[in-house]
Protein backbone atom coordinates (compact mmCIF):
# COMPACT_ATOMS: atom_id res chain seq x y z
CA UNK A 1 0.00 0.00 0.00
CA UNK A 2 2.81 2.56 0.52
CA UNK A 3 3.65 2.79 -3.41
CA UNK A 4 -0.28 3.86 -4.20
CA UNK A 5 -1.15 6.78 -5.32
CA UNK A 6 -4.88 8.43 -4.92
CA UNK A 7 -6.41 11.41 -6.70
CA UNK A 8 -9.00 13.32 -5.81
CA UNK A 9 -11.37 15.74 -8.03
CA UNK A 10 -13.99 17.42 -8.00
CA UNK A 11 -15.51 18.91 -11.28
CA UNK A 12 -19.38 21.47 -10.93
CA UNK A 13 -20.58 23.87 -13.26
CA UNK A 14 -19.18 27.34 -12.83
CA UNK A 15 -22.07 29.79 -11.57
CA UNK A 16 -21.38 33.29 -12.73
CA UNK A 17 -23.03 34.91 -9.88
CA UNK A 18 -20.76 33.23 -7.03
CA UNK A 19 -17.23 33.65 -9.34
CA UNK A 20 -15.28 35.16 -6.89
CA UNK A 21 -12.19 35.74 -9.61
CA UNK A 22 -13.57 38.92 -10.67
CA UNK A 23 -11.52 41.88 -10.29
CA UNK A 24 -12.55 44.60 -8.07
CA UNK A 25 -13.43 47.86 -9.34
CA UNK A 26 -10.51 49.86 -9.61
CA UNK A 27 -10.74 53.14 -7.81
CA UNK A 28 -11.75 56.32 -10.11
CA UNK A 29 -8.60 58.28 -9.26
CA UNK A 30 -6.50 55.66 -9.63
CA UNK A 31 -8.52 54.64 -13.10
CA UNK A 32 -8.01 58.87 -13.90
CA UNK A 33 -4.27 58.66 -13.08
CA UNK A 34 -4.29 55.05 -15.39
CA UNK A 35 -6.00 56.80 -18.03
CA UNK A 36 -4.22 60.44 -18.06
CA UNK A 37 -0.74 57.75 -18.07
CA UNK A 38 -1.92 55.47 -20.49
CA UNK A 39 0.85 55.83 -23.12
CA UNK A 40 3.17 54.38 -20.40
CA UNK A 41 1.12 51.20 -20.09
CA UNK A 42 1.79 49.38 -23.39
CA UNK A 43 -0.12 46.78 -24.43
CA UNK A 44 2.22 44.68 -25.36
CA UNK A 45 6.03 44.17 -24.21
CA UNK A 46 8.71 46.17 -26.81
CA UNK A 47 10.75 43.67 -28.96
CA UNK A 48 13.86 44.69 -28.01
CA UNK A 49 16.07 45.94 -24.80
CA UNK A 50 15.21 49.26 -23.63
CA UNK A 51 18.51 51.45 -24.42
CA UNK A 52 21.34 51.43 -21.95
CA UNK A 53 20.88 54.09 -19.09
CA UNK A 54 23.86 56.13 -17.09
CA UNK A 55 22.91 54.94 -14.00
CA UNK A 56 22.57 50.94 -13.77
CA UNK A 57 20.89 49.78 -10.26
CA UNK A 58 21.63 46.87 -8.22
CA UNK A 59 20.93 45.05 -5.29
CA UNK A 60 23.40 44.63 -2.27
CA UNK A 61 23.41 42.09 -0.16
CA UNK A 62 23.75 41.92 3.59
CA UNK A 63 27.05 39.99 4.35
CA UNK A 64 26.06 36.09 5.12
CA UNK A 65 22.49 36.76 4.27
CA UNK A 66 20.79 33.33 2.90
CA UNK A 67 17.81 33.42 0.05
CA UNK A 68 14.51 33.16 1.08
CA UNK A 69 13.07 29.55 0.34
CA UNK A 70 9.28 29.00 0.15
CA UNK A 71 7.86 26.56 -2.08
CA UNK A 72 6.06 27.35 -5.85
CA UNK A 73 2.49 27.95 -5.92
CA UNK A 74 0.51 25.15 -7.29
CA UNK A 75 -0.26 25.30 -10.74
CA UNK A 76 -2.98 23.87 -13.29
CA UNK A 77 -1.52 22.11 -16.39
CA UNK A 78 -3.29 25.35 -18.12
CA UNK A 79 -1.12 27.80 -16.12
CA UNK A 80 2.08 25.64 -16.46
CA UNK A 81 1.58 25.49 -20.70
CA UNK A 82 1.32 29.60 -20.56
CA UNK A 83 4.30 29.68 -17.79
CA UNK A 84 6.67 27.49 -20.72
CA UNK A 85 4.83 29.63 -23.09
CA UNK A 86 5.72 32.93 -21.87
CA UNK A 87 9.08 32.37 -20.39
CA UNK A 88 9.52 31.06 -24.43
CA UNK A 89 8.96 34.00 -25.42
CA UNK A 90 11.11 36.32 -23.46
CA UNK A 91 14.01 33.71 -23.56
CA UNK A 92 13.87 34.34 -27.14
CA UNK A 93 13.38 37.77 -27.34
CA UNK A 94 16.39 38.07 -25.12
CA UNK A 95 14.30 39.69 -22.05
CA UNK A 96 15.31 37.26 -19.95
CA UNK A 97 18.08 34.45 -19.41
CA UNK A 98 18.76 30.89 -18.05
CA UNK A 99 19.99 31.01 -13.77
CA UNK A 100 21.00 29.32 -11.62
CA UNK A 101 20.65 31.98 -8.85
CA UNK A 102 18.78 31.01 -5.61
CA UNK A 103 17.13 33.66 -5.82
CA UNK A 104 13.54 34.65 -7.89
CA UNK A 105 10.59 35.38 -8.13
CA UNK A 106 6.84 33.50 -7.47
CA UNK A 107 4.52 33.14 -10.63
CA UNK A 108 1.13 34.35 -10.00
CA UNK A 109 -1.77 34.13 -12.28
CA UNK A 110 -4.62 36.37 -12.29
CA UNK A 111 -7.68 36.06 -14.05
CA UNK A 112 -8.01 39.10 -16.18
CA UNK A 113 -11.18 40.72 -18.16
CA UNK A 114 -11.24 40.67 -21.58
Amino acid sequence: MKNEQAYFCVVRPQDPKNDKTDTPPIDPRAQALLNKYADVFPDELPKDLPPERAVDHRIDLLPDSAPVSKPTYKMSLAEMDELRRQLDDLLNRGFIRPSSSPYGSPVLFVKKKD
